[in-house]
């Protein structure tokens, strides 16, 4: 890979971590709405829709995470 490359993927790099961060403002905006239901409503349909919207994202940042240290080792290595 020439320089060009690294730096696109440089730039990709940091396109992905804006993402994850963003899809982390997200995820935490939706971890104080579960921590503010009432108890009388844990294990609702509500409760556990945004438990599972907050485990997809966690699931999501992940993988972003992971193709963010791929392309880091494809911009050391190639």
């Amino acid at each position: 890979m020439n320089k060009s490359t690294r730096k696109r993927i440089a730039d990709e790099i940091l396109a992905i971590n804006k993402i994850i961060d963003r899809i982390s403002d997200i995820s935490s905006g939706e971890e104080d709405k579960l921590g503010s239901i009432p108890e009388n409503l844990e294990g609702s349909e509500m409760y556990n829709k945004i438990e599972d919207a907050i485990d997809f994202m966690a699931s999501a940042i992940e993988s972003l995470e992971e193709a963010v240290e791929n392309l880091e080792a494809c911009n050391e290595n190639c």
